[in-house]
């Protein structure tokens, strides 16, 4: 009778089980151990015995995968261990493999073979990057990157399989997501690529360290200054409200101050270093704008205009700065190494929206209604272009958010049939990018084009199946997201001015009429955002936070109807201006 309590862990099959479940060869026995006090759970793999089944498989052709399980069982012995002696059966475990991988070796000729050596998971007890590396002939040293990630230097567990298929010359089927390893970056030489690694996991960890902290401070920034902007609207002097607008600025600085983070190794010092960073750079941007603002402009466009900014000059230069920063994205989550991430495209959407009804405003007339359009259609471009933002879900979600916008400024009616058009009008901007896309080297597509493959060569379920993923995944994390309290905190914010200071509303609503439909294009992309991308509830929660402190600065700074508003000095005739004044 089977022992019911022995677990056997025999998952590297799975690597090179056919689709039939098959294994043509090999051995995954206990005849590959043997018994060793000094080694985790008291065994360890036999080099003698594992060079010999090597032997029996490695012929011309063949793909052979040889499990360094002593690594393995060292990682699940971690919790059965004193932590002062877990180092040493690491390191017991690392030189037993290190003579097994070069005894394999002597067998495999560098001139015919290629050798593939790769980490698919980290190991227990917090979140690493693992490695990868690949020795054929031809191939230069240098930093791995492949097709599927754009970055040098990282690769994908999905990359595995089609660089092995692609060393066997053999097609790579349209279902794989992943593209074969190849050669990147020189990167400098072999110390300077392994100080790359280290550096990027020491980046990476910190980065995802900080993420929940980061989110729930400015969440919780934002609740507070809420609390403080009915206090100023309600009880305050005017100095008060001066203040709590500053601060509103100051909240939003504190975005792109994020990603300029990304260059200080802020891992290399105390945590708290970082938080005076943000906090110094937040005030930073809100002193500057409230100094510059002019006639011609107003504090908030100057501080919109710096979140996206700084994204777009990012992404222009190869998005350096959205590579293990809070809201940009890890390399241990692997979701995306290029273009935008989910939450800066959040922050972009926000801001662009309302800075093309506050430019709107300014400008005046039709003519401003235009540049508002021109502003939502640059930053279309930005987002969706394959070279810089490479956004799908964006493209989805800022078409209609364009048009139905635009249509609102420029007076034009949104009619039933409206919704047709914005549905033609997306996949053909959609087809635009593909093409595009489709028209650069298979090595450099992102993963736009390569879904247009997979449509291509599977049929239009391809796109319904990504599509239901991502919603399924995000609403399975609606009610455990931080982000999920921006929603309130915005809903009671307007209800506390409607039921309080409804002449403040109707002063920002008559001073700038374009925020009617900044609301629309904002519930448009936040709605969409949620639905079309894999961070669900985050998008729109930080989407929302943009919202916020600009609503808050807006309430403060814009005054009462009566008297009339001006913006410089009182008109000739008798007609109203409108604008922001504060």
């Amino acid at each position: 009778m089977p022992d019911l309590d022995v677990t056997y862990g025999r998952e590297a099959v799975l690597g090179l089980m056919d689709s039939d479940g098959v294994v043509p060869a090999g051995q995954v026995n206990r005849d590959l151990l043997v018994d060793d006090p000094e080694a985790a759970f008291g065994v360890r793999l036999d080099p003698d015995a594992v060079e010999a089944a090597f032997e029996q498989v490695w012929d011309a052709d063949s793909v052979v995968l040889v499990e360094a399980s002593d690594l393995v069982r060292a990682d699940a012995y971690r919790p059965f261990v004193a932590p002062e002696r877990r180092t040493d059966f690491l390191v017991q475990a690392l030189e037993s493999s290190d003579e097994i991988i070069g005894r394999v070796l002597e067998h495999v000729d560098p001139e015919t073979d290629a050798v593939l050596v790769v980490g698919p998971y980290h190991a227990g007890g917090r979140t690493n990057l693992s490695v990868a590396g690949l020795r054929r002939a031809g191939l230069e040293p240098g930093l791995l990157r492949s097709a599927s990630v754009r970055r040098s230097g990282f690769v994908a567990t999905v990359d595995i399989a089609p660089t092995i298929l692609e060393l066997l010359d053999v097609e790579r089927p349209s279902s794989m997501e992943g593209r074969a390893f190849e050669r990147g970056a020189t990167g400098g030489d072999a110390a300077q690529r392994r100080a790359f690694l280290i550096e990027a996991n020491d980046a990476a960890r910190f980065r995802d360290n900080m993420v929940t902290p980061v989110a729930q401070a400015f969440t919780i920034a934002n609740v507070l200054l809420f609390a403080l902007a009915v206090l100023a609207l309600t009880r305050g002097q005017r100095r008060s409200r001066r203040i709590v607008a500053f601060g509103a600025l100051a909240l939003l600085g504190i975005l792109p101050a994020t990603y300029l983070a990304g260059m200080i190794d802020f891992y290399r010092y105390p945590v708290g270093r970082y938080w005076v960073f943000l906090v110094g750079v937040g005030l930073l941007i809100g002193a500057l704008a409230t100094v510059f603002a002019r006639r011609w402009t107003d504090a908030l466009i100057i501080t919109l205009s710096v979140i996206l900014g700084v994204q777009f000059v990012d992404v222009v230069l190869g998005a350096p700065l959205q590579l293990n920063t809070v809201f940009g994205y890890s390399p241990t989550v692997a979701g995306r190494f290029a273009g935008f991430g989910n939450l800066a495209f959040a922050q972009i959407a926000g801001a662009a929206v309302l800075l093309a009804a506050l430019v709107a405003n300014r400008v005046g007339g039709r003519r401003g209604a235009k540049v508002g359009v021109g502003i939502l259609v640059f930053t279309l471009a930005m987002v969706g272009m394959p070279v810089w933002g490479s956004d799908v879900g964006g493209v989805l979600t800022l078409v209609p958010t364009t048009i139905v916008m635009g249509m609102l400024m420029l007076g034009a009616k949104v009619r039933a049939r409206t919704l047709v058009w914005v549905g033609v009008a997306t996949v053909a901007v959609i087809g635009v990018f593909a093409t595009l896309d489709l028209l650069r080297p298979a090595q450099s597509r992102t993963h736009l084009g390569r879904l247009v493959e997979r449509i291509v060569d599977d049929g239009p379920g391809a796109l319904e199946t990504v599509v239901l993923r991502k919603l399924g995944a995000n609403i399975s994390v609606l009610t455990r997201s931080v982000w999920t309290l921006m929603v309130p905190v915005l809903v009671i914010f307007l209800a506390v001015q409607v039921w309080r200071s409804r002449g403040r509303l109707r002063a920002v609503q008559a001073a700038i009429p374009e925020l009617r439909a900044a609301l629309v294009g904002l519930m448009i992309a936040g709605g969409l955002g949620f639905a079309l991308n894999d961070s669900g509830i985050a998008v729109p929660g930080l989407m929302l936070g943009v919202i916020n402190g600009s609503l808050v600065y807006l309430a403060l700074v814009v005054r009462e109807p009566e008297p009339p508003l001006y913006v410089g000095e009182e008109p000739e005739s008798d007609a109203v201006s409108t604008g922001i004044r504060s």
